[in-house]
């Protein structure tokens, strides 16, 4: 009989639970801008971010927001890339395909080109990834139009990147966001 079990590789790992996995973002990614953050923290100092707390809009006088970003399903996941030589970092890395090509969408794109973004991206497995809290992720890459034939996506695809000290946090389960609906900002609870 064969032995299913997944035992851990080294004794200072733990043990992860067995079975199927999926991967890729699971339709909910919010983004909101570095600066109008004011901090991404854990209470307990470990890879679970509980805190996030936003700047006062100095206009408003309310919180600045999350927005949330509609993307083409099984277009978007996450990447974390260890590199290694005179200096060590994390590129962190968010890629999402976008359909369509409205005025709206063209002047959102146009607006992020020179964003520092932080995002918080929803996993398959129910978990929220947060990325570029340190510095916040850019885009680097950009492919934007029609196709050549009909069963090209008529869209995007948009790739943002980042040079972190570490690898992508998670969100502890519970944790609130203020995120803008298009009229007012309504609570999410991640």
């Amino acid at each position: 009989m064969a032995n299913f079990s997944c035992p851990a590789v080294t004794d200072n790992l733990i043990k992860a639970e067995c079975g199927m996995r999926r991967g890729g973002i699971n339709f909910v990614i919010y983004a909101a801008n570095l600066g109008d953050i004011a901090e991404i923290s854990s209470t307990l100092n470990d890879k679970e971010m509980d805190t996030i707390v936003m700047n006062i809009n100095p206009i408003t006088t309310q919180p600045y927001f999350w927005y949330q970003l509609a993307f083409k399903k099984d277009t978007a996941g996450i990447s974390n890339e260890g590199v290694f030589g005179n200096n060590k970092y994390v590129n962190q890395t968010i890629t999402l395909g976008v359909e369509g090509i409205t005025k709206k969408s063209l002047a959102t794109l146009e607006a992020m080109v020179d964003g520092e973004i932080v995002f918080i991206a929803k996993d398959y497995e129910n978990k929220y990834h947060v990325l570029g809290r340190i510095g916040g992720l850019q885009m680097s890459a950009l492919t934007y139009g029609t196709g050549t034939v009909s069963d090209d996506m008529y869209g995007g695809t948009i790739t943002f990147t980042s040079a972190e000290p570490e690898l992508s946090n998670l969100v502890k389960a519970g944790t609130q966001i203020q995120v803008w609906d298009g009229t007012a900002a309504v609570t999410v609870t991640l």
